[in-house]
């Protein structure tokens, strides 16, 4: 977990080894800060877990003179997804409960002008054992016709992709636009979700049908 940063309402679980009074279970409070015992309050958030760590350690080694201190996430506080391509407000958004992917576009600051709103994508189960989705949205007719059926829940985890021309190919898309893709999840989620396969794409060698706006695609071996 070398490139994820820690957030608010993250759980932690601190220990000192051979310490049995010095185990906690503690949560990234709102002003960002943990407490421990012995050193009260401790900055966490923005750091990542070995910062948060080595801290630790350099401020305990006033009670103990050679400290062996373990760090380890419990929990992830919120829920996350990941807005890219054209909006104004491009990157991570966090929400409580679940939202419709309107309300994720809204809350990265609405559609830029160049955005192609027949051809939206979203992109599921990267970061899992499950098999990677891709769902394709029209959203002019969730906004402008009325059906709703296409504003799709968003879950943790999810990218987003509002492209700015018409994909035709989808084999294109991906060969050009998963890499980078990956790479930005990959650089805020590190390694907290698991890739399949070692994070390699696979799609079918031809496709069946034509995509219609709404209807999920499921890559297979």
């Amino acid at each position: 977990m070398d490139n994820y940063f820690i957030d608010i309402g993250d759980v932690l679980e601190i220990s000192v080894w051979q310490i049995q009074n010095l185990q906690r279970q503690v949560v990234v409070r709102p002003d960002g800060k943990i407490s421990f015992p012995l050193i009260g309050d401790v900055p966490a958030v923005g750091r990542t877990i070995e910062e948060l760590r080595q801290d630790i350690v350099e401020k305990i080694k006033v009670y103990i003179k050679v400290p062996q201190v373990s760090v380890s996430m419990l929990e992830f506080g919120g829920k996350k997804a990941i807005v890219l391509g054209e909006v104004r407000s491009e990157g991570v958004i966090r929400f409580a409960s679940l939202i419709r992917v309107t309300e994720a576009v809204a809350l990265a600051g609405g559609f830029d002008t160049t955005a192609n709103m027949d051809r939206i994508f979203v992109i599921r189960n990267l970061y899992t054992d499950e098999q990677p989705t891709v769902i394709v949205i029209n959203a002019n007719n969730i906004l402008k016709k009325g059906i709703l059926k296409e504003n799709v829940l968003i879950y943790s985890g999810d990218i987003i992709y509002i492209p700015r021309a018409f994909i035709a190919d989808f084999k294109v898309f991906m060969d050009n636009t998963i890499g980078p893709l990956l790479g930005y999840a990959e650089s805020y989620y590190g390694d907290t979700w698991k890739r399949r396969e070692a994070g390699a794409w696979k799609y079918k060698s031809q496709w069946k049908g034509l995509w219609k706006p709404g209807e999920g695609l499921t890559n297979s071996n």
